[in-house]
């Protein structure tokens, strides 16, 4: 493996930590020490992924233009400096300002890492796997040590915060570590046209915007629905445990498996529907414990092999365009997820946001199985990409 995505790894290991550290307790911090209301919590959510919808497609184009390390390190100071003064934060207003700074922080995280790890077509889709089974990994151990840190310092949640801000700024030494060239300007258009590329796969595109959909319920709706089928807190956590797990072992999974990326998609839609079913009818902790395993396991490697099979039907001067254009497409299905489950709860009973995401997904899955061919990579042979004989 090359030195310089092993250092990209440590990098998006600290991250990961840092990520678990203070994800889950910034919104008991605004509840308990600054006295935000749910409406509050709500906004503060909704800032934080609204400018992930549309910086990245500009991203994307910086990409061409701007060594892709320089981003990455834009990227790290423009979240671990607004998270570092959350800690001293003392209104509502205060944390909507600094969250805005991290909801861009990710723009300038995410799409240069992937850009990074593109430069190796061959290996491409086992970096991109790697990478985001490693931040699972980061945020999953990250909340054991913010829950040390708790202990330990009673309910701190500044002093949390000053120290995930801490780790992920400490990260920033190993990108200086690594020696990149500047890359060598392409003369591509800073036009938004460009970015209409993404539109050439309709039915991957479809694909990704109900998986991570579903995803934006899972982290902003479902948790709510759970109590109201008689689950405690308790019992909340240890199901997102066990759909953390899955996760990981899923992006494990895809690693050994990943070129056969139809059946893939095609299967992880199916598997989401299925715990989409389990959890209209679920009644006990294992019915959900089942439903949360097989969400874990479907939404967990759409990203990677999407990008995959979008990348390697792309020109090369273009692919930075695909990527940025992609995570505001995940960006979209974020929002998506609340955005029904939210509304949807409010003027019709609960149960019928999860039949309606089980009928999207129903539709999707049948017109991936009809229009499989194009969920298909093309395959690399003497240094090049090239079509299916049935693509071309």
């Amino acid at each position: 493996m090359p030195r310089t995505i092993i250092m990209l790894f440590i990098v998006i290991l600290a991250l990961g930590l840092a990520f678990g550290m203070h994800v889950n307790t910034l919104p008991l911090f605004a509840k308990n020490d600054i006295g935000a209301t749910y409406a509050d919590l709500g906004h503060i959510g909704l800032v934080k992924f609204l400018p992930y919808v549309v910086i990245p497609l500009f991203v994307g184009a910086l990409l061409d233009r701007i060594n892709n390390w320089y981003l990455l390190m834009l990227g790290i100071l423009l979240h671990g400096i607004p998270l570092y003064m959350i800690s001293t934060a003392a209104t509502v207003p205060e944390i909507i300002v600094y969250t805005v700074a991290i909801g861009i922080a990710h723009a300038f995280i995410w799409p240069p890492t992937e850009s990074i790890l593109s430069n190796y077509p061959k290996n491409r889709v086992r970096y991109l796997t790697l990478y985001l089974l490693i931040f699972t990994v980061g945020v999953m151990v990250g909340p054991a040590i913010g829950v040390v840190i708790l202990e330990t310092t009673d309910d701190d949640f500044r002093l949390l915060f000053q120290i995930s801000a801490s780790v992920m700024l400490a990260s920033m030494c190993t990108t200086v570590l690594v020696r990149t060239q500047l890359p060598k300007v392409k003369h591509t258009v800073l036009t938004l046209k460009s970015f209409g590329t993404i539109l050439r796969f309709p039915i991957v595109v479809s694909v990704v915007l109900f998986c991570t959909s579903v995803v934006g319920l899972l982290m902003t709706i479902y948790p709510a629905y759970l109590e109201d089928r008689g689950l405690d807190a308790s019992a909340v956590l240890i199901l997102y445990t066990f759909s953390g797990a899955t996760r990981v072992v899923g992006l494990v999974v895809v690693t050994k498996v990943h070129r056969f990326t139809e059946h893939i998609l095609i299967l992880s839609v199916v598997i989401v529907i299925m715990g989409m079913a389990i959890s209209i009818i679920g009644t006990s902790f294992w019915h959900f414990a089942v439903a949360m395993v097989l969400l874990g396991l479907g939404t967990s490697s759409i990203y990677p092999i999407s990008l995959e099979i979008m990348l390697s039907r792309t020109p090369a001067n273009l692919s930075t365009k695909i990527i940025g254009a992609s995570a505001s497409l995940v960006g979209i299905g974020w929002l998506l997820g609340p955005l029904i489950g939210g509304h949807g709860a409010h003027v019709a009973e609960q149960i019928d946001v999860y039949w309606g995401f089980m009928i999207w997904g129903a539709l999707t899955a049948i017109a991936s199985i009809i229009f499989y061919k194009r969920l298909r990579v093309k395959q690399y042979r003497g240094g090049e990409w090239n079509a299916f004989p049935e693509d071309v």
